[in-house]
């Protein structure tokens, strides 16, 4: 684990070193509730018929599956408990 100093511009808002914008801070639970929203909008897209719209959610849940595949392994690494 790496310890640096964060501009703070408010609750969840917070700049990191060498990035010139903010970023937000989602935690673990959220993202992961996140995942399980998409998970059900791809289920009622099932056989819609829009195979844009079916494209375009599957590439939503992979990438929040991967960040939090991220999430997960650090979480490991640092001996730490799921939130959920």
């Amino acid at each position: 684990m790496e310890r640096v100093e964060v501009e703070v511009f408010s609750p969840g808002i917070v700049r990191i070193p060498g990035r010139a914008f903010p970023g937000m801070v989602i935690q673990g639970d959220t993202l992961h509730g996140l995942l399980r929203d998409v998970e059900e909008i791809q289920a009622m897209a099932e056989g819609a018929g829009k195979p844009d719209l079916e494209s375009a959610i599957s590439y939503l849940k992979d990438d929040l599956r991967q960040r939090i595949e991220a999430y997960e392994a650090v979480l490991k690494k640092e001996g730490m408990s799921l939130p959920y």
